[in-house]
This record gives C-alpha cells, structure tokens and sequence, in this order.
C-alpha cells in the first residue's frame, strides 16, 4: 500500500525525490487531481489480482454460477436445465483455494482439457490463456492431493486388463497369444482401460477368463503341434436322445430332439395353419442353432493351435445384435416371456465398428464439436443402429400371430437418455415408439411433445396400453394424449 504525504517529498532529494514526483504523477494520471493531504492508493480487485478468477468471471461464470444453477430468476430453457444438472457454480469457489473442493476442480481441468468448456459457439480463451490457467490449477491441485494422509479409493481389487494379461502369460510362459479372439475389450474410463473402477468382474467375463486359462494352460504343458480335427456323426431325424446313445459324443443333437416325438402327436392334432405355424417355430430354432455353430467354428478357428471349447459371441455389432433379436422373437412365439430389454451399447461405450468403416470410438465421436469428419462417421454409426431396430421390427412382422403379427400385438421403445452428445444436452429426446401394442397405439406420425416434458410421461402412458395402471412413474406429472 503506497502512501505520499506532501511533507516526505519535501525531504527527498536526489533521484529518490524523482522516484516520489514519479509515483505522484502516476497517481494524478490514473486517478485525476487529488485533494491536499495524506492520500491512500486503491487496492486492485480481486479479478485483477486473480488471473485465474479473471479467466472465470470471463468465460464460465455467466453460465455456471448460483443463480442459473439454484434456478433463481433463471427462465427454463434447454441450456438452464442442463446447467441445473451438471451442478457447477463457479462463482462460489475460490480458486486460490482448490483444497476446498477437489473434486469440482477436477472436473473444470477435465471440462477444459477436452475443449468441453465453454462450449462450442461460446467466446473462449485463446490457447496461451488456458494453458496458463490450466497450469496454476493441476499444479495447485497436485499440492493439493499431496497434501492429503489418504486420498480415497472405491476399488479394493484391481484386475488384470486383457493386455496386463497377456502380457503376463507372455513373461511367464514364453506365450504369444492373441487374446483379441478370446476376450472382449475392457471398459474405459477417460480414455483408459486400465483403471480399476472400470474393469469389473461379471459372471460372463469370469466364464471367459476361465476359459481362456484352460486354454493357455494347455498350450504351455501340451503338445501346441497337435491340430483340431473334426468328425460329423449322422443320426436319424426321428431319434430321441434322452439316454446316450453308444457311438455318439454327448451334447451333439439339437435341442428340438428331445421333443420330436412329442410334436409329432401335436402335429396330428392340430390344422393346417396351425401346423405350418408350427413347422416355422422350430425350423427357426433350427436356423438359430445353426448361425450359433458356425458362430462357434469361425471362433475355434482364430490363431491358437489347440482350441477347445468355442466362446461362441459374434465379433461385429450387427451379427451379435441380430442373434440376440432373432432369440428375443423366438421367446416370443413361444410365450417364454413378455418383456425384453436390449441396449445396443452402454453409456460412454468405447466400441469402435470396422465393419462399417468407422474406427473412433462411439463416445468420443459424440463430442464431435462440430468437426465435419466426426459429425460423418457419427451418422453411420446412427445409421447402423437404426437399420438393427429396422431388422427387429421386419422380423416381429413377419412373425404370424392371431389375426396379426407380433408387431401388431407388441409395444416398442427406442431411444437414449442424451439429445446433443457433443452439449450433453437431454432435451428434447428423439424417441422412436414401434407397433400396434393390440389396437391401442396408433403409428405412422411424428409426434411433438411440449418442452420440457418428461421422459416419464411417456412411460407412464406406455404403461397403460400394456395394462399396467398407476398413478404415478418417477418425475411423470402426467400422460401423453396423443398416442
């Protein structure tokens, strides 16, 4: 703090007395005249002295501040609801102070290091600005964390990824192999697929890896020259297998055998329609069983020398997905269930489709801002996605039932939680709601629901086309009328 009483400068001399007349002229400058007598210099603001807190009352804080976020005098909008979401209110946080909220603060570096925030169309810092902020926060942040006896961790165990994995088998016995073929690709998370709180552990993924074990486990005490060889045994159509039968590997027949004899005294019961319903149930069992075996040979074939028992789950999206239709349709005709649920990919899915040319990973795709390439390659994967619905619905009409088909007599749901991936924006959602669902749903429109209506909404009133009546579903605050 300078002060300049008129008495000290009477008593300088020399270039200390020019040093004060300086620094009083550069208070007359900026200031004006000044009235006689001691006088005490402003303190700069806290944004001028702050450059990080500047960059934020700049660029972030008109959006993410206490009074979009609380929703105080904030009209609704897309853009307030999804500020309301996110939480973030940077104008009550101290960024001299990071220790105070970790974890916010992390998430503004990662926000702006993914070029999230602001976003797109928004007025931005130039990049040396940034950088600089960006480089006062991590450092402030790793002292921070440092500082901290313990800092927390959610995941106890830590499981090997399919790399770490193989990577092991090669170290320890000398093993070159290629464990694409055998297991799926790990989770990620931020990009990274060995962090411990996305590699879990679910019974289909112990299955595999307990496979793939035995498998190694034999190419490292076997005999790796040995080659596959295969046999194909021929048996009546009309044999039964409930008991083994000497000559033939047990597990061989198809699963309709068990039954042969039973649908023939069906058969001769019933009409002509209704045998022919009968007769494309089980060829399209047949048929499922076939596409499963090739699915398995195609899979026993990939690079290890000794296979053994086949993992049997297609590589490409399209054929998984569409054997996983084509069982849902058969479940079904035979009234095995009533309802299904299929998500085509998780949220923040990592999967990548060559087979259609497309090999960025679907998230990071969705973060397109606005780049034409990704913008391109997000559309065919949309573009894919909507042609496997397409098939789901071509198979359910084309399935007979009553005086329809199950399409006719089925209520389908289609869509995902996210509007605008690249503004993580959820409204409004483009929903697709497929068949008759029995006469009570009316197709072939597009229907424009009021903003800001909830998801919920439209479940509840799909909800009373099936028979199910309630009140009430989550944050529903009424039906839709125009289905």
């Amino acid at each position: 703090m300078l002060r300049t009483p008129a008495l000290m400068m009477m008593r300088m001399h020399g270039w200390l007395a020019l040093i004060a007349m300086w620094m009083v002229g550069a208070s007359v400058a900026a200031g004006g005249l000044q009235a006689a007598g001691p006088q005490q210099a402003s303190a700069p603001s806290e944004a001028e002295a702050d450059p990080s807190r500047a960059l934020l009352d700049r660029y972030c804080v008109s959006c993410h501040n206490e009074r979009v976020v609380s929703g105080r005098d904030a009209a609704p909008s897309p853009l307030a609801s999804q500020l309301r979401a996110v939480g973030l209110m940077l104008d009550t946080l101290d960024p001299s102070n990071v220790g105070s909220d970790l974890e916010t603060w992390e998430t503004v570096v990662r926000k702006l290091r993914a070029g999230m925030m602001p976003p797109a169309g928004r007025p931005r810092p130039d990049d040396v600005m940034r950088d600089a902020f960006l480089a006062r926060l991590e450092t402030d942040l790793d002292a921070a964390w440092a500082a901290r006896a313990e800092v927390p961790r959610t995941a106890i165990l830590h499981r090997l990824n399919r790399a770490e994995y193989g990577n092991v088998i090669r170290d320890l016995l000398a093993l070159d192999v290629d464990l694409a073929a055998l297991l799926p690709t790990d989770d990620a998370s931020y990009g990274f697929d060995n962090i411990a709180d996305a590699l879990g552990v679910s019974p289909l993924l112990l299955e595999r890896y307990l496979t793939t074990a035995r498998r190694v486990s034999r190419l490292a005490v076997g005999r790796s020259s040995v080659q596959p060889s295969e046999a194909t045994y021929l048996a009546p159509l009309d044999l039964t297998q409930d008991g083994h039968v000497p000559g033939l590997p047990l597990g061989t027949r198809s699963l309709l055998d068990s039954v042969t004899a039973d649908v023939g005294r069906l058969q001769k019961e019933l009409g002509a329609s209704d045998r022919r319903r009968v007769d494309e149930y089980l060829e399209a069992i047949r048929e499922t069983e076939r596409r499963i075996q090739k699915t398995e040979e195609y899979n026993s074939t990939q690079e290890l020398a000794v296979p053994e028992r086949p993992i049997g789950i297609p590589e490409d999206f399209g054929t998984h997905a569409k054997l996983m239709i084509d069982l849902q349709v058969l479940a079904y005709q035979a009234d095995l269930t009533r309802v299904t649920t299929f998500a085509f990919g998780h949220e923040a899915s990592y999967r990548t489709f060559p087979e259609i040319g497309v090999s960025d990973p679907h998230h990071s795709l969705s973060h397109h801002q606005n780049n034409d390439e990704k913008l391109v390659d997000l559309g065919k994967v949309n573009h894919y996605h909507v042609e496997t619905l397409a098939y789901y619905l071509g198979k359910l009409r084309s399935s007979p039932e009553g005086d329809g088909n199950l399409l006719d007599h089925s209520l389908l749901l289609y869509g995902s939680g996210m509007s605008d991936g690249n503004l993580h924006n959820h409204s409004p959602l483009p929903i697709v709601v497929a068949g008759g669902a029995a006469g009570r749903c009316k197709g072939g429109r597009h229907v424009s629901c009021p903003a800001e209506t909830p998801m919920s909404n439209l479940l509840l009133s799909m909800l009373d086309m099936v028979g199910v009546r309630t009140d009430r579903l989550g944050d529903s605050t009424g039906r839709l009328t125009d289905l």
